[in-house]
């Protein structure tokens, strides 16, 4: 060969020299021939062998001085490559030659997370036991214990949590190995990653966290667990403000508005559109659901432009969300509250005139939904402190009936009684009228 002119460190399209190849086809006696002695070693041979288990051939070359770590194209070591495919022989041969245990391809990705993609439990546990960083993470942000927790290897996310894996690591979309278990439904992992003291509180990219997920996602089950183990079902979303309870409603899943609830979900909590649950409601169960554990159905945020009310169940059939319907205009007692909660009562003179505005009309599914006159309450004179940053009127009627109001003009809009649905018996035409609310204070 050399004689002739032959370049011996020539290789095929795998990436094979003449060394490899001889090694390959069972000629070890000719690596020892001077020519092929003289050939470089370090191509994607010892790799190759690696990954396919052939430990004869590996310390073949390992003898002959072959890089122990070198890598290939895609940056896989010798290790690497064994460790993903099982094979534990070649790895104690490689690392008993100076193999780097936290070696890392183009991906980012170490021996241990290669081990760990393929569920090889014996690779993984001699890697841990012999120096593998456990806590070593893709480029995405994933380690192992992401990959074991995909995978469904509970036995796996065992073993690496006794070498100190963390089950709060967050990854680049802002999940944790506990928002994987979620999506994948997969009950005995949550239960796990509880029992090894996972952060249930933490929020994704979007603000969720993986109660919220399964929640918006319909995962009874799921939220059946965290129910169980009295996670704090009151997290809210930094930002939008909701809470689980308000993905459950709009997803209309009644089972798991139940399930909330009856784990003392806050049933008057207030997103940053100043939307209680209650006004994602779209069907009957779950709004009666809401209002049976105590929703307050003139609950909103402060200063918010409209305002809701009792009557507000009309607005399921329209689509309306924020619709303010009294039962009457007169005998008004009036209050302030504050931020703080406390409440105080106003005693003012309370005016209220009719306007001459336009009506205004809803067509929806060819039906008139509402009509709508204004009536507003002029609120004079009030004699009270404000006792904080922001405070709002609370209105009652000689009905128990309440509307809330912020300062400023707010427009408020209902449906015609005959729309009314059976949490408005014994309301009619007469009794139940619009309003408009605004302070002159």
């Amino acid at each position: 060969m050399r004689t002739s002119g032959a370049d011996i460190n020539m290789t095929n399209d795998p990436g094979e020299n003449a060394v490899s190849v001889a090694i390959s086809c069972g000629h070890h006696e000719m690596v020892d021939m001077p020519p092929l002695r003289r050939a470089h070693l370090n191509t994607k041979s010892l790799v190759s062998f690696a990954a396919e288990g052939r430990l004869d051939d590996v310390e073949k070359l390992l003898r002959q001085g072959c890089d122990v770590n070198m890598h290939d194209s895609t940056g896989d070591s010798p290790l690497m490559a064994a460790a993903r495919n099982g094979h534990l022989s070649v790895v104690n041969v490689l690392r008993s030659s100076g193999a780097e245990l936290n070696f890392t391809n183009k991906e980012g990705s170490t021996p241990l997370i290669a081990a760990t993609e393929n569920g090889n439990m014996d690779t993984v546990e001699y890697l841990v036991r012999n120096g593998s960083i456990v806590n070593a993470s893709r480029a995405d942000g994933w380690t192992a214990v992401f990959v074991a927790t995909e995978k469904s290897r509970w036995d796996i996310v065992e073993l690496l949590c006794r070498y100190s894996a963390d089950v709060n690591v967050v990854c680049d979309f802002g999940y944790t190995p506990l928002f994987v278990a979620v999506l994948n439904n997969d009950l005995p992992m949550i239960e796990l990653l509880m029992q090894q003291g996972c952060d249930t509180r933490t929020v994704d990219s979007m603000g969720l966290t993986a109660l919220m997920r399964a929640s918006f996602r319909g995962l009874l089950g799921v939220v059946q667990v965290f129910c169980v183990r009295q996670v704090n079902v009151n997290v809210q979303n930094p930002k939008n403000g909701r809470t689980a309870l308000h993905y459950a409603v709009i997803k209309n899943n009644l089972e798991i508005v139940r399930c909330l609830v009856e784990a003392q979900a806050c049933v008057n909590v207030i997103d940053r559109t100043n939307k209680t649950p209650l006004n994602y409601a779209i069907s009957q169960d779950v709004y009666k659901l809401l209002l049976q554990h105590g929703a307050y159905v003139s609950q909103d945020s402060w200063g918010s432009s409209r305002r809701q009310s009792i009557s507000s169940c009309l607005s399921l059939s329209s689509g309306w969300s924020k619709t303010t319907t009294a039962s009457s205009v007169k005998s008004f007692e009036t209050f302030v509250q504050d931020e703080n909660n406390l409440i105080e009562k106003v005693y003012s003179n309370v005016l209220t005139t009719v306007t001459e505005g336009d009506d205004y009309e809803r067509i929806m599914y060819g039906m008139t939904n509402y009509i709508t006159q204004n009536i507003s309450i002029n609120i004079e004179h009030a004699t009270y402190v404000q006792t904080a940053e922001s405070s709002r009127i609370i209105i009652k009627d000689n009905h128990n009936d309440v509307a809330v109001t912020g300062w400023g003009t707010q427009t408020c809009r209902r449906l015609p009684a005959d729309s009314a649905s059976d949490g408005l018996q014994g309301y009619n035409d007469d009794l139940v009228d619009t309003f408009s609310l605004y302070s002159s204070g």
